[in-house]
């Protein structure tokens, strides 16, 4: 197939549409489907060629804030700061106060752990056959001129992940921590950055596959919220687990709504994640069951601590969680799941910063 990732060509909107609905019709992958329908592809397919034009529109409004825009990438940034958020506030149910330096260097290190990722998925872009998806230095601004180019950004990679060593090497000294305990926060940052790494970069890269669904679990759920926590504390707590897995779920659920919206044009270049290996149907029920586990697990650690009444009003998220999910049964199309990403993102913010909160209080409460 020809290369369309540049605005700058004259195509035909309907170019390539057909050789991507042979491809995706021919798919098995769907197991609720026996054949997906061309036309489904086609208005997929649509919906990102027209998302494009609004991608090549913005740049040319304000190319340098696009591009911080970009790399930075907002919407990416709430579930980091979130789970050091979570696993801070947790530590509190066994010391009495925090320490603020180490929480504030924690913030700044799931900023740059973030900016990390994005860059590493801009730069393995041109690699990995990804047409669908517009990166930054595969956009050409004008024929023949990209906004930015790989080489430009694996510059800016090392770059961030210099400032990672050094914020990681001050948060060891500011949180006193001893040689077992450096030990154990190095494992944990090298485990975060492979995982942050391999889900971009690779021949086969886990965004790919289901374990892009996992990298996301275990970074954002268990290494982030457990990492926090440890910072604080100098121990580890099993009890944590429970909140951190059900952090997990929800950043799952986030990844997966955008690849449930980009599966029909993602089964044509090959990829397996949840949303294609499960197919349309069965993974709406996929994103239910993560909701559902989610309050299941807040729920069961605030039974375990013997919590207050007013610990479970985290409940407050089930009628968006309720709407969410109506909307993603009843209209599947990609519009509509794109607008539905930032539901998901609410739904997380909801959830546990209510969760976050009304622990806080309790803890207060109880002293």
């Amino acid at each position: 197939m020809k290369n369309n990732n540049s605005f700058t060509k004259n195509t035909s909107m309907d170019q390539d549409i057909g050789d991507i609905a042979q491809l995706a019709t021919a798919s098995k992958s769907d197991i609720l489907f026996g054949n997906i329908k061309p036309t489904t592809v086609r208005e997929a397919y649509r919906d990102e060629r027209a998302w494009r034009l609004k991608y090549k529109k913005a740049y040319l409004q304000s190319p340098k804030l696009f591009l911080i825009k970009q790399i930075i990438n907002p919407f990416s940034l709430v579930k980091t700061f979130l789970a050091i958020f979570l696993g801070t506030s947790l530590a509190l149910l066994t010391r009495s106060d925090i320490n603020l330096g180490v929480f504030l260097l924690c913030l700044l290190l799931g900023f740059l752990f973030q900016i990390f990722s994005n860059l590493c998925k801009e730069y393995s872009s041109e690699n990995l056959g990804t047409k669908y998806e517009c990166r930054i230095c595969e956009f050409e601004a004008t024929p023949g001129k990209k906004i930015i180019s790989r080489r430009r950004i694996l510059q800016v990679i090392k770059l961030v992940l210099l400032t990672i060593v050094g914020a990681c090497v001050a948060l060891v000294f500011l949180a006193q921590l001893n040689l077992g305990s450096i030990l154990i926060f190095a494992g944990l940052v090298i485990i975060t950055l492979n995982l942050l790494v391999r889900y971009s970069i690779g021949k086969n890269p886990y965004n790919f596959t289901i374990l892009g669904e996992l990298s996301y679990f275990l970074v954002y759920g268990l290494v982030m919220v457990g990492a926090s926590f440890y910072l604080q504390i100098h121990d580890f707590d099993i009890y944590i687990l429970f909140p951190a897995i059900a952090f997990g779920f929800l950043c799952v659920a986030t990844l997966h709504l955008i690849n449930m919206r980009d599966s029909y044009v993602a089964r044509a270049y090959h990829k397996n994640n949840l949303a294609v290996v499960f197919g349309t149907k069965a993974s709406r029920l996929l994103q239910t069951i993560f909701y559902v586990f989610a309050l299941i697990f807040y729920t069961y650690f605030n039974t375990l601590i013997s919590a207050p009444w007013f610990c479970y009003l985290f409940f407050i998220s089930v009628p968006f969680i309720a709407y969410h999910l109506y909307v993603i049964h009843k209209d599947p199309s990609t519009k509509s799941l794109n607008h539905q990403k930032y539901i998901a993102n609410l739904i997380n913010l909801i959830m546990t910063g209510t969760f976050i909160v009304t622990t806080i209080t309790a803890i207060y409460a109880w002293k």
